[in-house]
This record gives structure tokens, C-alpha cells and sequence, in this order.
């Protein structure tokens, strides 16, 4: 080869680096507002920027990719959800400061309220069930997470000793998962907050033991 050759090849532009955390992100962006089923091909081809042959070579199939969607999006779920209530001193003032937090799904877009995994089991159920029980094992792991915050309150004389954590943290997932669905409703900022505050009043003021 020429020295002009070689010069000429150095100079033409490489193809782009597949990364594939990045891709995963932004497949994550486009499931989580069409669903599974709307999301297509050529959705993914323009998000991810790679050709067809390229997805599957990297993810073997669409339900591949969405598999790794899903346990991109339910690990980092999990990994926040500890840091908000498993990191404070007082197991019932994290979870307050956590449930305070959904007080602001009022002004954000309807698709990011709804939790994917909830969205993943009311699409897939009939459809793609080994997707749908992948997203029902990842919100098992999330009630584990809450029930853990009830007994830490046990321990801490925050609740009283013959509570049900689990029943508790049962209770919980479901106010919550309602909060999500009641906000992408076309309703206003302000009385989502005030359901999120109720929320918090339920769950967190009880009585000290003492």
C-alpha cells in the first residue's frame, strides 16, 4: 500500500464504538415510553444508531435486549431505593424523605410515573410471559427492600413489636404503584402531592414504643 493510501485510510472516519451500557440506556428510553410490543426495530435502529444485523449480533433477539433493559432499569431501581431508605438513621424518616420524593410525579412526563416493571407485567402477561415473571421476581426484591425498612423500625421502636412487615411492605408497593397511575392522569401537580403526603402520613407517624 501507497504512503497517500495509508494516509487516505487513516483519514476516513471509524465507525463508532459500540458501548453497550450506552446502549442499553437509550433502548431503556424507547421501551419505557412506546411498551414492548410498540417499540420497533427501526425504533431501536435510530436510538442505538447500530443496523439491524448489529442488535441482534450484540443482543441476540428483541426480547434479548429487553431482557437487559429490564435488568438494567431494576437494578438501578433497587440500587437507589436502598441508598433512599436503608442508609439513614431512622428507618421511618428515609422512607418519609422516599415517599416525599414521589410528590413531584405530578410534573413529570406520563411515561416516566409508571414504574417499566409494573408496565412490563400488564403488557407481557399473556404475551411474552418468561419478560412478564423477570419483571414480577425484580418487584419482589423491591417489596424485600421495603419490608426490611418495616423491621428495621421494629428494632428501633418505630413500630410496634407484632407488626407485619410484610403485609406492611405489601400495603405500601400498592399505594404506590396507585400513586403512579393516579399521576399520569390529567390532574393537577398539586393533588398528586398531597396524595403522596398522605402517603407518607399512613405509613410513617406511629407511636414510639417506649
Amino acid at each position: 500500500m501507497s504512503d497517500h493510501s495509508r494516509k487516505r485510510n487513516n483519514c476516513m472516519p471509524r465507525p463508532a464504538k459500540f458501548v453497550r451500557t450506552e446502549a442499553v440506556a437509550r433502548a431503556l428510553e424507547v421501551f419505557w415510553q412506546r411498551g414492548y410490543h410498540a417499540t420497533s426495530l427501526k425504533d431501536l435502529e435510530t436510538a442505538l444508531s447500530m443496523r439491524p444485523g448489529s442488535i441482534y449480533a450484540a443482543f441476540g433477539s428483541k426480547a434479548g435486549l429487553f431482557d437487559e433493559v429490564l435488568s438494567h432499569y431494576a437494578e438501578q431501581s433497587l440500587v437507589l431505593l436502598r441508598q433512599k431508605l436503608l442508609n439513614h438513621p431512622s428507618a421511618m424518616q428515609g422512607l418519609r424523605e422516599y415517599l416525599h420524593s414521589l410528590a413531584n410525579l405530578g410534573v413529570r412526563e406520563p411515561a416516566e410515573c409508571a414504574c417499566m416493571l409494573v408496565k412490563t407485567m400488564l403488557e407481557l402477561a399473556s404475551t411474552e410471559p418468561q419478560l412478564s415473571a423477570r419483571a414480577d421476581d425484580y418487584l419482589a426484591a423491591m417489596e424485600n427492600v421495603f419490608c426490611e425498612v418495616f423491621m428495621a423500625a421494629m428494632q428501633q421502636n418505630e413500630l410496634e413489636k407484632d407488626a407485619d412487615p410484610r403485609f406492611l411492605a405489601q400495603q405500601l408497593q400498592v399505594a404506590i404503584f396507585g400513586l403512579r397511575v393516579f399521576s399520569q392522569r390529567q390532574t393537577s401537580p398539586m393533588r398528586v402531592r398531597l396524595l403522596a403526603e398522605q402517603i407518607a402520613n399512613q405509613f410513617t407517624q406511629v407511636d414510639k414504643i417506649a
